[in-house]
């Protein structure tokens, strides 16, 4: 808590999974505001056609806003993180998911991160558009973020949705922490700050985007499975601005030189 205000933060998007309740105690006392978010992580179709599998989701939605609903911090509801709100069979279940949020709770605005803002068909269900993109990382390169998250915003506005709050729920590049290179290659610290400088310039001030949340603030131990271990160095998701001992790397530094000085203007 003490590095995020230190960053200059003052937004945390949690993740895919209801946060600690101590964690909402200290963001309450700091004055810091959360997007609580219920479990989910890309579910197939399958899943979300599956009764079982949505009433669970629904007990665990009931279990989440009744643990967290008194926390002040707590200003916006997600589900089902890059899930397939792309599909025409998903749509009844996002319907179903914030229906329930908002049965539960009038009070806060409903959201979801969306897996591709290009092909989505549930943004009307929502009061807060939410999109993840990694322009620079798994695909393009540093110079087109900045088209790329304005192409998004066009897309958005242009589905007839431009009076709704815009947030880039996650956007960054990996970083092996203490790797540098003359090239400022994939992997390095340099390029990630260079990726994440490209993002925070760009956004802060944008009149169509009301929130940032940077993927990730601390790197973690990723999954056993195979494919994933094989695509993230040291078997962990080094995507954090500080590593998972909470070292800063080279990237928290130009972070938190933007956000104190955009700060100080607000």
């Amino acid at each position: 808590m003490q590095q995020l205000k230190d960053l200059g933060a003052n937004f945390v998007r949690g993740s895919h999974y209801p946060l600690d309740p101590l964690f909402l105690d200290l963001c309450d006392e700091a004055g810091l505001l959360v997007w609580e978010e219920s479990i989910g992580w890309q579910y197939p179709v399958e899943h979300l056609t599956d009764p079982a599998f949505v009433e669970s989701q629904l007990a665990h939605i009931d279990e989440m806003v009744a643990a967290a609903r008194n926390h002040p911090s707590v200003i916006l509801w997600g589900v089902l993180n890059e899930c397939p709100s792309w599909s025409e069979a998903g749509y009844p279940v996002y319907e179903r998911l914030l229906g329930r949020l908002r049965e539960l709770d009038a009070t806060r605005p409903v959201t979801y991160a969306s897996l591709n803002a290009h092909d989505d068909k549930c943004f009307d269900l929502v009061d807060v558009v939410s999109a993840n993109t990694y322009p620079g990382w798994y695909w393009g390169d540093v110079p087109g973020i900045p088209a790329e998250v304005d192409r998004i915003a066009a897309h958005v506005d242009a589905l007839g949705h431009a009076g709704k709050p815009l947030i880039i729920s996650e956007i960054g590049a990996g970083a092996v922490p203490g790797w540098n290179d003359a090239n400022r290659s994939l992997w390095t610290e340099d390029y990630q700050t260079d990726l994440l400088t490209t993002v925070v310039d760009h956004v802060i001030g944008h009149d169509r985007i009301s929130g940032l949340a940077i993927w990730v603030f601390g790197d973690f131990r990723t999954t056993e499975h195979r494919d994933m271990l094989l695509k993230r160095p040291r078997g962990v998701n080094d995507k954090g601005v500080v590593d998972e001992y909470r070292r800063p790397k080279q990237s928290y530094k130009a972070v938190r030189e933007r956000f104190q000085e955009h700060r100080r203007k607000a």
